[in-house]
């Protein structure tokens, strides 16, 4: 049935950004490998499905080659014309199994198997690896996705819970809805209070209730789900002779989000980085990992990384300045928000600077260099300090930014996208990242040319198709206009006293003018 429910309840279009060939390329870069530069690389997608993680990277790499395989049918179709809409002459999608890969495709700077490991048989698996092993140039890198033991165990208990119920129907959509509301059902019977078992299961339960249909067919109810030890993963791949370069995404064991003396405490019990990440697996119940490998024979310097800043990598921030409760205002200190509502307290003054720095900009990033540049003369005025202890203020800031990765408050990649922070000048004709103009026509999730998944409005659909750079800010405004006019947008609405007694005219100039500054803080527009 796995593979009717595939072709029946395609995967929603998605990008993961973990997965962008420019994070892959910036990890290396960390452990001192020589990655090749994502604008004229070879990519190979397996398990591209309708191109949702491959088609934001392809329009914006013309020097690049990409290479989708997916097996099936209706997918691959459906990539295809996606594909011929966007005029790419780099891409290349093939309905093909797995197994049918050899060296004729030839070799592939970056492998990325997201989302397929777990719910493939193990033959199938074996070939991924060995896809990687044969197929990888030699300074290659390959990205592997899988459910993760220990975490997933009581994720696979709530499967086990929904295919009770799904397996009873022929229709997976409507299995589907049967199985959240059986999921509902059993874990309502016996309160969470005191019992550590429900407690966890109401957690999962209400995740697995808020995502859609697409997602919970393929991650919950296939017919093949398995997951693994982390050191199980690592061991298939040194058997063809890969070694493990690190995890899309953290960096470092020296660099977690949980405090240091957990690290502290478990260094000594831990023979080497395997066994310390299999360790923290362990202790944070770990369900998901995105694991990447190199070639055996490559010689990666040290994993302590504060003393090896890497010069040539770019910094960005899509974290939110959180103001602190009343009581500690005084302080000046300000804590950090991610998109998951994780928060970080850091009260380095060099960090708290470049922090604030790097949300501003966003979607622009900058070089390590040039973040101290920028802070420095401020940082120097308010804390006179000689040559060497600067170099060690410095030194310290590169490190409290690796931990802010690890809390996924910065990302730290190798190149940066064309983005463009211009909005509303008079003159300009924005420009859309083309693979979200094209997602905007059928749905309210696009992707940014930082391959972050943006959600927009029925306003924001409809502009955004019109951002193809021929357009002027007055055209576009007389473009919304006659959307209102002729009923396809109802007539916008604003209750503030200022735009009371407004025109149609002026309300549409105000929207547009708040949609391009969205798209344009949210990495959607892109330079000419």
């Amino acid at each position: 049935m796995t593979e009717y429910i595939y072709d029946k309840v395609p995967y929603d279009i998605r990008a993961f950004p973990n997965a962008h060939p420019r994070n892959l390329a910036a990890i290396g870069t960390l452990y001192g490998l020589s990655p090749t530069a994502v604008d004229h690389c070879r990519v190979l997608v397996l398990g591209c499905a309708q191109g949702g993680n491959l088609f934001p990277i392809a329009t914006l790499y013309p020097g690049s080659e990409f290479i989708g395989i997916d097996n099936s049918e209706r997918q691959i179709e459906a990539a295809q014309s996606t594909a011929r809409t966007l005029g790419l002459s780099n891409t290349e999608l093939h309905c093909m199994d797995i197994l049918d890969i050899d060296e004729r495709m030839g070799q592939f700077d970056y492998i990325i198997a997201h989302g397929i490991y777990s719910w493939i048989p193990g033959h199938v698996r074996d070939k991924v690896f060995q896809i990687c092993k044969t197929l990888l140039t030699p300074n290659g890198i390959a990205y592997l996705s899988y459910n993760t033991l220990p975490g997933w165990h009581i994720n696979g208990t709530v499967r086990d819970i929904m295919l009770y119920r799904f397996n009873d129907y022929k229709d997976p959509e409507e299995g589907v809805n049967q199985a959240i509301a059986y999921l509902e059902k059993i874990t309502g019977i016996i309160p969470t209070q005191n019992n550590a078992y429900m407690f966890l299961l109401k957690q999962i339960q209400t995740q697995v209730s808020s995502n859609n249909h697409s997602y919970l067919l393929h991650e919950y109810l296939g017919e093949i789900n398995d997951a693994f030890y982390f050191h199980e993963i690592v061991k298939k791949g040194e058997a063809l002779d890969l070694q493990y370069l690190g995890d899309a995404t953290f960096i470092g064991k020296e660099f977690t989000s949980q405090s240091p003396e957990i690290s502290s405490k478990l260094n000594p019990i831990s023979r080497d980085l395997i066994d310390f990440e299999q360790h923290f697996d362990f202790l944070v119940n770990r369900n998901f990992r995105c694991s990447l490998f190199c070639h055996k024979e490559i010689s990666l310097h040290s994993r302590i990384l504060e003393s090896n800043p890497a010069k040539s990598l770019y910094f960005s921030s899509m974290a939110q300045v959180f103001d602190p409760p009343n009581g500690q205002r005084s302080t000046g200190i300000s804590s950090f928000r991610n998109s998951g509502g994780g928060v970080m307290v850091e009260q380095n003054p060099l960090f708290q600077g470049a922090m604030k720095h790097l949300i501003a900009i966003y979607p622009e990033a900058m070089t390590f260099c040039q973040l101290v540049e920028t802070q420095l003369p401020a940082y120097n005025q308010k804390n006179p300090v000689k040559d060497h202890a600067l170099e060690q203020d410095v030194a310290l800031l590169y490190t409290k930014l690796l931990q802010a990765r690890a809390f996924s408050m910065i990302n730290i990649t190798a190149d940066k996208p064309p983005v463009s922070t211009v909005d509303h000048d008079a003159g300009h004709r924005p420009i859309a990242v083309p693979f979200a103009r094209i997602q905007a026509q059928s749905g309210n999730i696009v992707v940014s040319a930082w391959n972050e998944n943006v959600g927009i409005n029925e306003l924001s659909c409809h502009l955004l198709t019109l951002l193809d750079g021929t357009r002027q800010i007055r055209e576009l405004n007389q473009a919304m206009l006659s959307l209102y006019e002729d009923g396809t947008l109802n007539t916008p609405t604003d209750n503030t006293a200022s735009a009371q007694g407004a025109d149609l005219n002026k309300l549409v100039e105000n929207g547009l003018e708040s949609s391009l500054k969205f798209f344009a803080k949210s990495g959607l527009l892109i330079s000419q």
